[in-house]
């Protein structure tokens, strides 16, 4: 919920797509004006505050409550661990964006975690169920080399 802004001296078009692909709400390349970079936040300021709702997520034909972990499709509903809750809400609020691996890694454990790669593997396996069990029509679409996408459809 907190909005970001990468300021950097790395300027190229791929390297401003990964930022903002990793997170970031905004890319600033240096040298910059001090009066752009305030504007800037005052922009971010302006945004409605989408994803603080800690109430339910409504995306495609699902209904999930992060709070409480429950998720409910046209099948049924069922329990999510609180590991689980954090990696659906994410993926949820990034529908149809490619998340790389290490972005969900330190979003769903923390950027100081020692978790292995395989776990991010074992976490996906058991959210590709958690949806097909309450007969949602999204999935998690693996990219490889780079990370997952919750695609509709």
């Amino acid at each position: 919920a907190i909005p970001v802004v990468l300021v950097t001296a790395l300027g190229s078009v791929g390297e401003r797509v990964g930022g903002l692909d990793a997170g970031a709400d905004d890319y600033l390349v240096k040298p910059f004006a001090m009066d752009e970079l305030l504007a800037r936040v005052r922009a971010m300021g302006r945004r409605p505050r989408q994803w603080e709702n800690k109430g339910k997520l409504s995306v495609h034909d699902v209904i999930f409550t992060p709070i409480s972990g429950i998720l409910e499709g046209q099948s049924g509903t069922c329990r999510l661990s609180k590991r689980e809750s954090v990696f659906m809400a994410f993926l949820l609020q990034n529908l149809g964006q490619t998340l790389p691996r290490d972005v969900l890694l330190a979003r769903v454990w923390g950027p100081d975690a020692g978790v292995e790669e395989c776990n991010l593997d074992s976490y996906i396996h058991f959210l590709r169920r958690r949806l097909h069990t309450v007969g949602s029509t999204l999935h998690i679409e693996t990219i490889r080399g780079i990370g997952y996408c919750l695609e509709a459809g």
